[in-house]
């Protein structure tokens, strides 16, 4: 039983997870209101209807409707029932309560153990300890992220298994020739760990067309400068594609990351990188698959110009991303089918 009940944050990697484990024929549930609604049959379930006020009303009332959800599944074709969260949600702790008292097993993905800067939640770290400390399997996108949860005083995590974020592959790879003036793109939401500040700053005096910044909430960092292109607006997985395959050049200048969709996204549609060596990051791709730079705005600067100002290596970090997505999709999927043999 597949249990996704984010809005938005994470869909993409929610949706591509159910994908490989739709042999297994499980059930999906997801939020009624879901940006996206994934390409396959699923249950909904509401969770909030646009304030906190019925966001908490629909908490109580969820709390004594889960038990008898359960209830149904288990005595379904699904009799020995595991729960799999590949997303965190406030309701996941829910779920939870009510399958430790029904002995049904948890499978936890856990993406950020701690919350990021401009959006730390004591509630949120609180409740996704709680889950992971009641899971039978946790499972990390990253040594990075194991790492944060071991080293955190009196947690004991059960069996532990780090399972990367695949990568988001797309009919269409980027074909765009070399430019000596390309166009610059940014991917994500507006928040200040992703560095959207340090990219614009980074991007003035650039031999580029434009720099495009897309995503929700990304206009409080616009700069008045006619290279530069603010979209403020949820952007849906399509228009991620079609943004990457038009642009030259994908820039993740992010200041501190566990790992990144935009950047499995962005693997995925074979759009050469300039990426930040910060968290997880380099665990998801190799040295020659993307142009790394350090999180400040010179060393950006330095990182988008190399690519800018010699062909050979612009063509050549396109090549090995290619390689190395290739043999990724390989190593994934004997590590995915190795977490479905734990016990």
């Amino acid at each position: 039983m597949i249990i996704s009940l984010t809005r938005k944050g994470s869909i993409d990697y929610a949706i591509e997870m159910c994908k490989y484990f739709r042999p297994l024929s499980p059930a999906y549930i997801f939020a009624e209101n879901i940006r996206t609604r994934p390409p396959f049959e699923a249950d909904y379930i509401k969770t909030y209807s646009g304030s906190l006020f019925s966001f908490i009303l629909n908490s109580v009332l969820f709390f004594f409707k889960a038990p008898g959800i359960l209830r149904e599944f288990q005595s379904g074709p699904q009799k020995n029932l595991t729960i799999y969260f590949p997303v965190f949600h406030l309701w996941n702790i829910i779920w939870t309560f009510w399958a430790r008292r029904m002995n049904i097993d948890i499978v936890n993905t856990t993406h950020d153990f701690r919350t990021h800067k401009g959006e730390k939640n004591i509630l949120v770290e609180y409740l996704q300890r709680q889950v992971i400390s009641k899971s039978k399997i946790n499972v990390f996108l990253s040594d990075f992220v194991l790492d944060q949860a071991k080293k955190y005083t009196g947690l004991e995590l059960n069996k532990s298994f780090v399972l990367p974020h695949p990568i988001l592959e797309n009919e269409v790879t980027h074909n765009l020739p070399y430019s000596k003036k390309p166009s610059l793109l940014f991917l994500g939401r507006g928040v200040d760990y992703k560095g959207i500040s340090l990219l614009t700053e980074a991007s003035k005096g650039l031999s580029i067309s434009k720099l495009t910044v897309a995503g929700e909430n990304v206009s409080q960092y616009e700069v008045k400068d006619q290279h530069f292109l603010f979209v403020d607006k949820y952007i849906e997985k399509n228009e991620m594609v079609e943004l990457a395959l038009s642009h030259e050049i994908l820039v993740l200048p992010y200041t501190e990351a566990t790992q990144s969709g935009v950047l499995a996204l962005g693997a995925g549609a074979g759009i050469p990188m300039v990426i930040s060596r910060v968290g997880g990051l380099p665990e998801q791709l190799n040295e020659k698959s993307a142009q790394w730079t350090n999180a400040d705005v010179m060393a950006l600067k330095t990182g988008i110009s190399e690519l800018i100002n010699d062909e050979h290596k612009y063509l050549a970090v396109r090549r090995e991303l290619k390689l190395f997505c290739n043999q990724f999709q390989q190593d994934w999927e004997v590590k995915f089918n190795q977490m479905l043999n734990l016990e």
